[in-house]
């Protein structure tokens, strides 16, 4: 799958997991979306776009929270 493909999927389920009142909904969406963009090849970029363009907090590695 391409990165753009990969990137309005990821528009898509953050929009989705922001709407959801249900906490565990909302973090199964965000587990999706972090799964697709991780197994990309892109990743890193992605990530980056994520936390830039769209605020997405983003999990720390190694750490215990979210940047």
């Amino acid at each position: 799958m391409e990165s753009e493909d990969v990137w309005e999927q990821a528009k898509q389920k953050w929009a989705e997991a922001q709407q959801q009142n249900d906490p565990e909904q909302r973090n199964l969406l965000l587990v999706t979306l972090f799964g697709r963009i991780t197994s990309h090849r892109d990743c890193t970029a992605l990530l980056d776009r994520l936390k830039d363009e769209l605020h997405v907090p983003l999990p720390v590695p190694g750490g215990d929270g979210f940047s």
